[in-house]
This record gives structure tokens, C-alpha cells and sequence, in this order.
């Protein structure tokens, strides 16, 4: 079954010292994102949802295959979590 969002949600999400710095989904075929959400904005503009998810907006993406990039809190480049899914 496809569902039009993808929700992240954060184990603690009380201190933004803690959250990752961003999240960013790529298309397999394309080196730049297709969002890319900073958590401190989100945390201090709009909040999270329940406190600790964060919903991607995957509705209007063409099928295919994607890739989830989580990077670290500080000023690294390190990206600590990455996901692939499919949307079929």
C-alpha cells in the first residue's frame, strides 16, 4: 500500500543538541535533493508533529528509487543514518 508521506521519528527530541542536523532524500539518478529539511528550523518555526516526527511530503515524486540521508548534529559531514525505499 502507498502512502503519500514518510514520517521520522526522533527518539529525543528535547534538546536540539541532540537531533540530527538535516535530513535530505535524493533520487537514485540525481545528486541534489529533493528536500531538504534543517530540524533546527523546523523545531523553532512549525515544531514537530507529536513532538518528534517529522512528515516528507512523498505525493507528487515520480516512482522509482530514493534515498534518505540523516547527517550528524554538529558541523560534520558525516551523515549518520541512510535509508533506501522504493515508491512503486
Amino acid at each position: 500500500m502507498f502512502s503519500d508521506k514518510i514520517t521520522l521519528e526522533f527518539e529525543n527530541p528535547a534538546t536540539l543538541a541532540v537531533m540530527p542536523a538535516r535530513v535530505e532524500l535524493y533520487h537514485e539518478k540525481s545528486a541534489k535533493p529533493i528536500h531538504l529539511v534543517v530540524i533546527r528550523d523546523v523545531n523553532d518555526v512549525q515544531g514537530l508533529r507529536e513532538g518528534n516526527k517529522l512528515d516528507l511530503d512523498v505525493s507528487g515524486l515520480p516512482r522509482g528509487t530514493y534515498y534518505l540521508h540523516v547527517w550528524r548534529p554538529d558541523q560534520s559531514k558525516e551523515v549518520v543514518g541512510k535509508l533506501k525505499f522504493i515508491l512503486e
